[in-house]
């Protein structure tokens, strides 16, 4: 049986990108998170929509991040990341959106922006 863990809104960038709120999420990845996933050997992480917290732009310093902190650090799982609403440009419109630009060129990232059926196996 696969073990996963269901993680809800990120809200990367949020209040501006503010450096004190994403020091709190940079420590929940790497104190908690990242920590919990190697301990118990999971392999598939569902991310629930609302990677990103502005649907207007994402800042140079959040795609750093995400780039630099979080990205290599989810090599040895899946990611299936579903479009939120503050990850859509527009909200009437799931295309473009910030995840398929940004988490969809990376192997171990499955965006997901219709309607679908995973199938998680070992």
């Amino acid at each position: 049986m696969s073990k996963i863990i269901i993680l809800g809104d990120t809200h990367f960038g949020h209040k501006q990108a503010d450096s004190f709120i994403e020091s709190y999420q940079q420590k929940f990845f790497d104190k908690i998170l990242f920590p919990y996933i190697k301990k118990n050997n999971i392999k598939h992480i569902i991310q629930t929509g609302d990677w990103f917290d502005s649907r207007r732009a994402i800042r140079h310093s959040t795609m750093n991040f995400i780039r630099n902190k979080i990205i290599p650090q989810t090599k040895d799982q899946m990611w299936y990341v579903l479009v939120g609403n503050h990850d859509m440009g527009v909200k009437e419109n799931i295309h473009p959106n910030a995840c398929t630009e940004m988490l969809s060129i990376h192997p171990n990232f499955k965006v997901i922006d219709t309607p679908s059926t995973i199938k998680i196996d070992d």
